[in-house]
């Protein structure tokens, strides 16, 4: 199966993109060409890849994965999308996917995968990294006009049933969906999966539904689960899917419009939510609050939307600063505060002991030392990405405005590149 990344996408021209490399893998029949972007941001275009490589790749190395906090809004023609995670200097690749006989075309970002690093994508060298990459895509639209992004959840003990998971070697389990169908996958390869084969939104439920899915354990942490629910959306429809006593569960939006558990997703099980259910351990009700109260004053832009995802970068969304009217940082749960105590107690902002805890978080932010350190405990937004679902066009910031990367980047599936191209951030 020939891949070729050709690297870079990118519009709007004025300063031209620092190409790293066009020399041949080691690997016959995989000619690799790499595109810096920014710093930390990469693009990379395939003509094709191995899907089942990438499956067999994941089954044999599955790798540890934390608990990022992501957020993802649907407002009218556009989504906006943050993805949080532990402060680290992991490169982040705006992949497209060339169409073929087999997939469609489609433009998405990569985020937070360790074995990615800028270093290594500045040296030029091959890796197998290259080969499994599109199966690590966060979110992404694809040339139908399909838009897909995976958040997680809180614990596996929501979404599918424990007494299934069967553990191998990795700690890694399954709590199938539907035994005895001819496709057996991780629910880490449903994003890319959805971005290669679904026209509607229709379409990518109805494949959802053919495939045997499960999800990983967050090994090595035994008996913890790693859930995940996604986005899934189209033209005029919008829908948060997650699998709930081992099937799809959908929360529809009425109106792409209006804020809603069909139009919001962080990390709480938006289906039980709706139950007026809170998880013990949840986390993102504060940052749902914040998009649902500045959702009706978003304007329904690219520049709307970079104001609104803003907000909810994981260092603003912890402080007063944003303006929203309640900030229970449930990411602080513990035993004895509960999610389920933050969110039902307004008046939690009048406990010194809790306030401290947020300041010193919000101090140590402020304190570079902090930063790009093993075992930090800080976290930050690993990228922000917005979509303009009509146009197939896509906006991108890397790591929370620092480093090179200050403002958005705009790329647009519609232009098809035979090589790389000049570049300029949107201003």
């Amino acid at each position: 199966m020939k891949l070729r990344t050709i690297l870079a996408l990118a519009l709007y021209v004025a300063a031209a993109a620092s190409v790293i490399s066009c020399e041949k893998n080691p690997v016959p029949g995989r000619d690799r060409c790499t595109t810096i972007l920014h710093d930390n941001l990469f693009g990379i275009e395939y003509d094709d890849y191995d899907f089942d490589f990438c499956v067999e790749h994941f089954e044999k190395n599955m790798p540890p994965e934390p608990y990022p906090g992501c957020s993802e809004v649907r407002i009218g023609n556009f989504i906006g999308r943050n993805l949080d995670y532990y402060i680290n200097r992991n490169a982040c690749a705006v992949i497209r996917m060339n169409h073929t006989d087999e997939h469609l075309a489609s433009v998405g970002i990569v985020g937070c995968c360790p074995e990615f690093t800028a270093e290594l994508a500045k040296s030029g060298a091959y890796d197998p990294v290259y080969e499994y990459l599109p199966c690590r895509t966060c979110d992404g639209i694809n040339e139908k006009g399909v838009y897909v992004g995976v958040n997680v959840m809180p614990t596996g003990e929501t979404s599918f049933d424990r007494g299934n998971w069967n553990h191998n070697e990795w700690g890694h389990g399954a709590a199938f969906t539907n035994k005895g169908a001819e496709k057996t996958y991780c629910t880490l390869y449903l994003t890319r999966y959805i971005l290669d084969h679904a026209s509607s939104v229709s379409e990518a439920i109805g494949l959802i539904n053919e495939v045997n899915w499960y999800e990983p354990i967050n090994y090595p942490h035994e008996g913890e689960a790693q859930a995940f629910h996604w986005m899934i959306s189209d033209g005029n429809r919008n829908y948060v899917v997650e699998f709930i006593d081992n099937k799809p569960v959908v929360t529809g939006a009425r109106n792409i419009r209006q804020p809603s558990l069909g139009t919001i997703m962080t990390n709480f099980t938006n289906a039980l939510f709706a139950k007026a259910i809170i998880q013990p351990h949840g986390i993102g009700y504060e940052r749902y609050d914040v998009l649902r109260y500045s959702y009706s004053d978003t304007e329904e832009s690219f520049k709307g939307m970079e104001e609104l995802m803003k907000k909810v970068w994981y260092s603003n969304t912890y402080t007063r600063e944003v303006g929203a009217a309640d900030f229970w940082a449930t990411e602080l749960c513990t035993d004895i505060i509960t999610s389920e105590y933050l969110y039902g107690n307004q008046n939690l902002w009048n406990d010194i002991h809790y306030c401290d805890v947020v300041k010193q978080f919000k101090d140590m932010w402020n304190d570079p030392a902090y930063w790009y350190v093993d075992d930090t405990p800080l976290w930050f937004t690993v990228h922000t990405s917005i979509y303009d679902i009509d146009n197939r066009r896509m906006e991108v910031l890397a790591h929370e405005g620092r480093g090179g990367q200050k403002q958005f980047s705009q790329f647009d599936l519609n232009s098809h590149f035979d090589k790389p191209l000049e570049h300029k951030p949107v201003k």
